[in-house]
C-alpha cells in the first residue's frame, strides 16, 4: 500500500520530504486554475518530482447532477479539461465525492431517477477518464455530509451500474465511521476497491496513536483483501504540520506492518 497526503501544491515538497508516497489534491480547484497557474503547478510537479496519484473534489456544488434540473452535460466540457490536466500531472485516480453536486435536491425525492442520473453522470466521467488511463472511485459519503450514495455496498451497486473497468469505490474510514460501517466488509469487496482516505472520526483530525480511535480493523480488512492502491490522509492542514504530518505517516507505517 502506498501512504499519501491530502495537501496543497504549495505542501507537496514537504510531505515528499517526510516520507509520503504521494499528495492528493483537488481536482476541481486545479482545473479551474487559469493556464499559467497550471503550468506553474505542473513544472513544481515535474521539479520536485513528487506526483498527485489522486485527487478528489470532482465537481463542486455549481454543478447539479441530481433533481428535476439537473444536468450533468455541463460537465463534460469540465472533465474533459481536467482529465487532461490531471493525466499530465501523473494522476491515476479522481474521487467522486462532490457531495453538494449530488445530493438530491429538498424538493426531490425520487432515488431510482436519482441514481439513474448519478449513474449516467459517472459513464460519462469514467469514459472520458478512460482516455487519458485514469480511475474513476465512488465516495461514499456519510449521512450527516451527503443524503445519497452513503454506503460502500451502495457505492459498489452504482460503480456496477455504470459498468466501466475504470470505475470504482473508495472506501473512507471518516465516513464509515460516521455511518458504523464495520471494516470487516471490506475484504470481501476489495476488488472494487480502488482508493482509500483516512481521518479520525468524528473530528476530522490526522490519525494518531492517542486519537481514540482503532484503525487495525481497516488494514487487516485490506491487507486481507490484497489491497495495493493508497491511503491517503485527508484532514483539515494541523498545528504545526510537519510535525503532526511525521507523526501521521510513521504510525500509518506501523499499523501497515503490524497487520
Amino acid at each position: 500500500m502506498k501512504l499519501g497526503l491530502c495537501c496543497s501544491i504549495d505542501d507537496a515538497e514537504t510531505a515528499k520530504a517526510i516520507g509520503y508516497d504521494y499528495f492528493e489534491c483537488n481536482f476541481a480547484a486545479m482545473t479551474q486554475l487559469d493556464e499559467p497557474a497550471y503550468q506553474a503547478m505542473a513544472e513544481t510537479v515535474e521539479t520536485i518530482a513528487f506526483q498527485p496519484l489522486a485527487m478528489n473534489v470532482m465537481l463542486s456544488s455549481g454543478f447539479r447532477l441530481t433533481g428535476e434540473v439537473s444536468d450533468p452535460e455541463a460537465a463534460r466540457g469540465f472533465l474533459v479539461k481536467g482529465m487532461a490536466r490531471a493525466a499530465r500531472l501523473g494522476t491515476q485516480i479522481v474521487v467522486f465525492g462532490s457531495g453538494g453536486a449530488r445530493n438530491l435536491p429538498p424538493d426531490f425525492h425520487d432515488r431510482p431517477r436519482a441514481y439513474d442520473q448519478i449513474t449516467d453522470f459517472a459513464r460519462m466521467a469514467g469514459s472520458i477518464a478512460a482516455e487519458h488511463g485514469i480511475t474513476i472511485a465512488i465516495e461514499p459519503l456519510s449521512f450527516r455530509e451527503g443524503n445519497i450514495v452513503n454506503l460502500i455496498g451502495e457505492a459498489v451497486y452504482l460503480a456496477d451500474r455504470v459498468a466501466l473497468p475504470n470505475v470504482r469505490v473508495l472506501a473512507d474510514y471518516y465516513h464509515m465511521v460516521g455511518n458504523r460501517e464495520t471494516a470487516g466488509i471490506l475484504q470481501g469487496l476489495a476488488p472494487w476497491i480502488a482508493h482509500c482516505h483516512i481521518a479520525q472520526s468524528p473530528l476530522r483530525t490526522y490519525p494518531s496513536p492517542d486519537d481514540g480511535q482503532d484503525y487495525r480493523p481497516l488494514f487487516r480488512a485490506l491487507n486481507a483483501g490484497g489491497y495495493q492502491g493508497g491511503i491517503s490522509v485527508e484532514a483539515g492542514r494541523p498545528d504545526p504540520f510537519v510535525e503532526k504530518a511525521q507523526e501521521t505517516l510513521t504510525y500509518l507505517k506501523q499499523l501497515t506492518a503490524e497487520t
